[in-house]
């Protein structure tokens, strides 16, 4: 761990910015990749990109468990977020626990952690471990303690976290995160 090397507060709120919108692009028609390439999102920022995209993916994942059948909920993890995007515009109230997360988990990486990627791997996030492969390929294998923490426990466990509350405090309901089929 390099505690201590963030570059100063810009960095931590730039890190928080750069994975709430990456996350919640995952979850739109707009496609991630194609931005994160657009904007050129490289280093630090590429890390970021992917703790908020995994942070949308393996939190809605964790969340849908009890609505969906494993399969799903695997899909849902390291295929596409996009899953649940009629139920986020059904029940927008299913984001908050996985925003909260990402603005946990961007700072983490790029301040923390250190988490470096490309522009393809930003923009995919779990998707086929695309994301954490293009910070191994940057970092070496050395970045895989930081990407377990940051781009997989984490989210799992913070975004669970906020959904028992949310749930407990009727926020959201059972069946909110059932993903329908065609």
């Amino acid at each position: 761990l390099q505690i201590g090397r963030c570059l100063g507060y810009l960095t931590i709120w730039m890190s928080m910015l750069v994975a709430a919108v990456m996350g919640l692009v995952s979850l739109s028609p707009i496609m991630a990749v194609s931005l994160s390439a657009l904007l050129g999102l490289d280093g630090l920022a590429a890390g970021a990109a992917i703790a908020g995209i995994c942070s949308q993916m393996l939190g809605l994942a964790i969340m849908s468990v009890d609505d969906n059948d494993m399969g799903d909920v695997i899909a849902i993890g390291i295929g596409t977020p996009l899953l649940q995007f009629k139920n986020v515009l059904l029940h927008p109230l299913i984001l908050i626990p996985t925003l909260l997360t990402s603005l946990v988990t961007g700072p983490l990486s790029a301040c923390v952690f250190q988490l470096s990627g490309n522009a393809t791997g930003a923009g995919m996030g779990m998707t086929a471990l695309a994301g954490p492969l293009s910070i191994v390929s940057v970092m070496g294998p050395d970045a895989w303690l930081g990407i377990i923490i940051v781009d997989i426990l984490l989210p799992i466990f913070i975004s669970y976290s906020f959904y028992r509350l949310y749930k407990k405090l009727g926020w959201i309901h059972p069946g909110d995160l059932k993903v329908s089929r065609l």
